[in-house]
């Protein structure tokens, strides 16, 4: 019996194994075929860099849905929602404020149009691939115990406070590193970097906490395990999926750069994933 048990193990093992292989396959394969289409060339590194963040990005979800007990529709839309806004969308407005790299809003729109359809992919095969074990449930079902566990307004206030709590968070730690990417920014090294003013940057990463939650909300209506294991998975999707996993293959920066900015947006992470978990996570 016992090892009957162990070779079951081993079997799951290998079957998820498998799974996560096959989506950092496909997140390889989609991200070259764009990169080739839009400079004609693709490096070694970057090939083996998209296939890296790949595995990652397949086991923080495979470790995420695999627990979303919901049919397999409702699980991509979900899947599609978090990674449209955290991995692309979220970086995009950034982008479009914080370099010269998009110029126009034609441009803009077209990355969101090209952005959907990657994410879709992305979020198609994390359905198929990560289908969770145990009796589904209604997400319609699930959102009427969610939310009436407290009143409305009480929610209205957390969401509101989650959002606009991701400013101070953001900033704090972008200040503690500015000394050393500031002069980044100054296009003396020609990176297309550049610092929107205030008035600018205010409004801008207030929605983009609003949009966080928002593509979170889904979720944590989904997820019904221990606030660690919510936090862990809260901060890996914020980080891996929406900062770690971009920075990787991301070619056009600085090493230097990636890897500061890597350290702040972890912090960033932590600390946010925090504040989302304790005014909006389930209490089981």
């Amino acid at each position: 019996m016992c090892s009957f048990r162990i070779g079951r193990s081993e079997l799951i093992s290998k079957s998820l194994l498998l799974r996560i292989t096959v989506f950092a396959v496909v997140y390889g394969v989609v991200e070259t075929i764009y990169i080739y289409a839009g400079r004609g060339a693709v490096s070694f590194g970057f090939a083996v860099s998209s296939f890296v963040a790949g595995l990652l990005f397949a086991t923080v979800l495979g470790y995420v849905f695999l627990q979303v007990l919901f049919r397999l529709s409702v699980r991509i839309a979900i899947a599609w929602l978090a990674l449209f806004i955290i991995e692309i969308f979220s970086n995009l407005l950034e982008g479009y404020f914080f370099t010269t790299v998009i110029p126009t809003i034609s441009l803009f729109f077209a990355a969101t149009v090209m952005a959907l359809l990657i994410t879709f992919i992305q979020a198609f095969f994390a359905g198929i691939l990560f289908i969770p074990r145990g009796p589904l449930s209604s997400l319609t079902t699930e959102m009427r115990d969610y939310f009436g566990r407290r009143p409305w307004y009480s929610w209205v206030l957390r969401i509101a406070l989650c959002s606009v709590i991701y400013f101070p968070i953001y900033f704090t730690f972008g200040g503690l590193i500015s000394p050393i990417v500031l002069p980044y920014y100054t296009d003396s090294y020609g990176l297309g970097l550049r610092i929107p003013s205030f008035e600018v940057m205010v409004p801008l990463e207030l929605l983009r906490g609003f949009l966080y939650v928002l593509a979170l909300l889904p979720l944590l209506v989904a997820l019904k395990i221990r606030r660690r294991a919510l936090y862990a998975a809260v901060v890996s999707i914020l980080y891996i999926i929406g900062a770690f996993g971009p920075l990787l293959i991301d070619e056009t920066l600085p090493i230097v750069l990636r890897t500061v900015h890597g350290i702040e947006i972890l912090a960033d992470c932590l600390v946010f994933g925090a504040v989302i978990v304790y005014l909006l996570g389930r209490k089981l």
